[in-house]
């Protein structure tokens, strides 16, 4: 519904009539009609520039908001997609040959965050596998060692629920590097641990996404 008359702008100069007819030309009478009667909104997409509404400067504005009688925008003025307020994710590099090597032989545990797996399940995404393949190496060049593949999630879902993901999904690693690598199965053992063993908070995306990794850790040489 139109504002109450109490509320209503002073009428337009014309200077801010000037300025909204660049905006779109005849903006400034829809704006006038609108104050009027009220109607239906219709978005209007600008450059970024300093756009005069009645009562109201936007500075660098590269949208304006304003209604008429239209029931539907006019053809060629689309409002503008939602902003999104989720954080990107970190990206996460692929580990040389060498950084594995030394990790596992200097610290006995090599950490693989980033290796994704389909929703719900223990398929591994496409392009896990170039996180896998550096410890696939190690583990063939240095046959006399025996890898726990610990598998970790974030906290959403149950305890129990995330015990069995995340045993299921270090399985499927286990038999990965198996398969690619012609290794002994006896020397790698999956280990389930869910959200018993975070790295950092669970509070945000970030965070949860730093949990759901992969662990390799040296149970014997």
């Amino acid at each position: 519904a139109a504002p109450a008359a109490a509320s209503l702008p002073a009428p337009l100069t014309p200077q801010e009539r000037q300025t909204l007819d660049q905006v779109r030309p005849g903006l400034a009478d829809r704006l006038d009609a609108y104050f009027r009667g009220g109607g239906a909104p219709v978005v209007v997409n600008t450059p970024p520039s300093t756009v005069v509404v009645p009562g109201q400067y936007t500075p660098a504005a590269d949208t304006v908001v304003v209604r008429d009688s239209l029931s539907v925008p006019p053809s060629g003025i689309t409002p503008p997609p939602p902003r999104s307020t989720v954080q990107p994710l970190p990206r996460v590099p692929v580990a040389s040959v060498r950084e594995v090597e030394r990790a596992i032989l200097e610290t006995g545990l090599f950490r693989a965050v980033g290796v994704n797996f389909e929703f719900d399940k223990s398929t591994l995404l496409k392009g896990s596998e170039a996180l896998l393949d550096p410890v696939g190496e190690v583990l063939r060049q240095y046959p006399n060692l025996t890898i726990e593949v610990g598998g970790h999630t974030d906290n959403i879902g149950t305890d129990a629920y995330n015990a069995r993901l995340s045993q299921a999904r270090a399985e499927t690693v286990r038999q990965y590097l198996i398969r690619q690598y012609g290794l002994d199965p006896a020397r790698l053992v999956a280990r389930g641990y869910g959200e018993t063993r975070p790295l950092v908070t669970n509070e945000n995306p970030t965070g949860r996404t730093l949990n759901r990794r992969v662990e390799f850790t040296v149970v014997a040489r």
